[in-house]
């Protein structure tokens, strides 16, 4: 998106400068320079500026947040080994968040994730549309307005899930003059509060886009895409998720709601089907569509951030696969490329060779996998339990993980070192990892290494056939639940598919198992799994103790036949094997149902007396005279 990187540093300071960063921080009260705002916001394209920039900030702030941070790191599909694979070390501040560790002085994120610096900059463009907006055409301040609502709506509805509540800062106080940081301090609203904040915005959101008239928002498309900019449907997949979690997850004042919030749901999500999207052809295709043509588009991106060579790079992703500077697989294990037999040598160095099978004795050119990655430390790896859930015909297995095998004895001679198998069978091996590579990036022309072309995917239309099939098991639709889990499983089959293969709808419980599996498979690392975890539930209608977070049917393990298969193992630092865990809940319901929600962080409780910590975690800050304060949480 390189309109992004050539929009004027004016529109940053606009965009966030005037931004009240939250309701807690240190604001920053000197006056606006006469190059700011006050020479800014005359013309329509000063607006459509200020949404690129706005745009901009979302790629930057939000992506490896949302995607991962979020959404995986807690979910209990991480290894918890000191030292991964390949010999990398993770991120230290990253480990007790994967062990659920959270509390005040390790919150994982600060200052509601900086998410009130963006609803400030959403405050201040709806501000200026108000006093100055005239000099825009109808149907482009309409456009311009429903993705401001939506963009809004979606921070509001991170708050909400990730901390249940938060202040609802809907002004723009400091740019009328208000500089008294007292009055600019404010209170966490009611869970019943910000969720009438986000349906507010959804609706007018949705009402703006549709006023647009033949506005068609293509100052907001790259590459003829406007997949790349918050647009009409985004707000429809959002709307269809906000009223899926408010039907279906209590918080605080708020009682899960059931049925009309479900009819609701459905509503918008059948406005996306409406609209011609369709799945790619190939999995690989739905998610490296670049990886040929760095300006390909795919046809069931909904909202995806964009990165482009020569641009921003999407680099955060890599952390989560082998490193061809410092990776090194631990104990000389086998790398398996394909199950035809192919493997790399077991040699010491650090790239390994793959076997050309067509001059057999000879080693054939270095892997892509192995020798032309960005050059990232790996930071984080699967649990074993993740590949073997995947079926053996499924596509998506080799498409996204490559398994790193055991050595036996008998191969482990440096003398005479094997690099082929001839009836290699990866079922029959000891697998000791695995490593992702589910986002391949581009190999340019003239380079050496893959540029993490990659775009990230908030929303797809997979995403929306999972909801459907999860909306039709609440509806005791069993026709329905299958049909839209074997849209997405047809694809990951390919070739192989059959109708035996298909899914075969069972209890309500068993459904609402079965999507969150099938989601994992084809949702890996893109963001889905803790608000899976979190929202599907054992119970139609059920109690918080009934969601997957809480049960065995949530571990990643669950349903894996271990006892069959006596090959199955996670490894241990120590390189002993240990039993994949098939019945441990995420989250143990008696002692950590609080931690659903994340806890403010210290520094943000001293700073702001108005803000009191989320329910269940001690608050351990010092008043305005140094005292210790230990106070419950209070909703305002």
């Amino acid at each position: 998106m390189k309109r992004f990187n050539k929009i004027l540093s004016a529109l940053c300071v606009v965009g966030a400068g005037l931004a009240v960063g939250s309701c807690a921080d240190n604001l920053d009260l000197t006056p606006e320079n006469s190059f700011t705002a006050g020479n800014f916001w005359k013309t329509q394209s000063q607006f459509e500026g200020n949404l690129t920039a706005m745009m901009n900030q979302f790629r930057e702030n939000y992506v490896s947040n949302f995607m991962f941070q979020v959404a995986e790191l807690r979910t209990g599909m991480l290894c918890t080994n000191d030292v991964m694979t390949d010999g990398s070390s993770y991120n230290s501040g990253d480990v007790p968040v994967m062990f659920n560790n959270i509390d005040e002085a390790h919150p994982q994120f600060s200052n509601f994730m900086n998410l009130y610096g963006f609803i400030s900059n959403c405050n201040t463009f709806l501000y200026y549309d108000e006093k100055q907006g005239d000099v825009l055409d109808e149907g482009c301040r309409n456009y311009l307005k429903g993705m401001i609502y939506g963009l809004r709506a979606w921070a509001y509805f991170q708050i909400h899930r990730v901390y249940g509540t938060g202040p609802l800062r809907l002004g723009a106080e400091v740019i009328e003059g208000e500089y008294d940081p007292l009055k600019l301090k404010c209170p966490r609203s009611t869970a019943s509060e910000i969720i009438a904040q986000i349906q507010s915005d959804l609706d007018k959101s949705e009402q703006c886009f549709a006023n647009a008239g033949s506005y068609s928002g293509s100052n907001f498309a790259v590459n003829g895409s406007k997949s790349y900019y918050w647009n009409p449907d985004a707000t429809q997949v959002l709307a269809g998720e906000f009223h899926m979690w408010i039907a279906k997850v209590s918080t605080g004042d708020h009682e899960a709601t059931g049925a009309p919030d479900i009819a609701k749901a459905k509503a918008h999500f059948q406005n996306v089907l409406s609209k011609g999207y369709s799945l790619m052809p190939s999995y690989n295709d739905a998610i490296n569509y670049k990886e040929k043509n760095e300006r390909a588009t795919s046809t069931e991106n909904i909202f995806a951030v964009y990165y482009g060579y020569g641009e921003a790079l999407n680099g955060w992703y890599w952390n989560m696969s082998w490193s061809n500077t410092t990776g090194l697989s631990r104990g000389q294990y086998w790398q398996n490329v394909g199950a035809d037999g192919t493997t790399l040598s077991k040699s010491a160095s650090r790239q390994g060779y793959a076997y050309n099978p067509t001059t057999p004795g000879e080693m054939g050119t270095y892997t892509t996998f192995f020798t032309q990655k960005v050059n990232y430390v790996m930071r984080q790896q699967y649990k074993n339990a993740v590949y073997f859930q995947y079926d053996t015909a499924h596509d998506y297995r080799s498409r996204q993980l490559q398994p790193v095998y055991m050595v036996t004895t008998e191969e482990n001679d440096p003398e005479n070192p094997v690099y082929f198998i001839e009836d290699f069978k990866p079922e029959d091996r000891e697998m000791v990892a695995h490593y992702t590579w589910k986002y391949h990036g581009k190999l340019m022309d003239g380079q050496t290494s893959i540029s993490a072309l990659n775009d990230m995917i908030f929303y797809r239309l997979p995403l929306v056939y999972y909801y459907m099939a999860e909306i039709a098991n609440y509806e005791d639709d069993k026709a329905g639940v299958e049909y839209y889990i074997n849209l997405v499983r047809k694809r990951a089959y390919g070739d192989r598919w059959d109708d035996s293969l298909g899914y075969v709808a069972g209890s309500f419980a068993d459904n609402e198992v079965a999507i969150l599996q099938e989601k994992t498979k084809e949702f890996l690392w893109e963001g889905q799994h803790w608000w899976d975890l979190r929202r599907l539930t054992l119970v139609k209608n059920g109690k918080d103790k009934d969601h997957l977070v809480f049960n065995p049917q949530g571990c990643i393990g669950y349903g894996l036949d271990v006892a069959s298969h006596p090959n199955w193992h996670e490894v241990l630092d120590s390189g002993e094997w240990r039993e994949i865990v098939t019945d441990e809940p995420v989250l143990d319901y008696a002692t950590k149902k609080h931690m659903v929600l994340w806890p403010l962080n210290l520094g943000l409780l001293q700073s702001d007396m108005s803000l009191k910590q989320t329910p269940g975690y001690a608050t351990e800050a010092t008043d305005e005279n140094g005292a210790l304060r230990s106070e419950p949480f209070v909703e305002h």
